[in-house]
């Protein structure tokens, strides 16, 4: 059997998002959120929503268009989509002094460390309370 890769936990930089109180996100990073959201995820999706109007229409004017092309270039844009939506979440500074490019690789990838960190960190816990109920 081959062994799983595993993830090592790693330090979370001394940029550490500032802790939330009962209010959640600030909402300056919501609102990037959003905007990024909607342009790294919206913008797909909506065009994997318009593959099939458009594959009709072209069969409508005597385009022999297979089924599955449509069907197939849809799911790769829907696919973008929820990609890109992801992305768009990860991808936002939550420091306002943090500055980003508007692709915002820099954010993404200290948010991705962050996020595996944390669910390493949570599934230890997960399998210490697992052992301790079963002694």
């Amino acid at each position: 059997m081959a062994k799983r890769k595993r993830y090592r936990s790693t330090p979370v930089p001394s940029s550490a998002p500032p802790v939330m109180t009962q209010g959640g996100v600030p909402k300056p990073v919501a609102d990037q959120m959003i905007k990024r959201g909607f342009w790294f995820g919206g913008i797909p999706t909506l065009l994997g929503f318009i593959c099939f109007p458009a594959g009709y229409a072209l069969i409508q004017r005597g385009v022999d268009v297979p089924n599955g092309s449509v069907v197939l270039v849809s799911m790769g844009f829907l696919g973008l989509g929820v990609a890109g939506i992801s992305y768009g979440m990860l991808s936002t500074p939550w420091l306002s002094s943090e500055s980003d490019n508007w692709f915002g690789w820099r954010s993404f990838r200290t948010n991705w460390r962050r996020l595996w960190s944390g669910l390493g960190v949570e599934g230890e816990r997960i399998r210490a309370e697992k052992q301790a109920t079963k002694k």
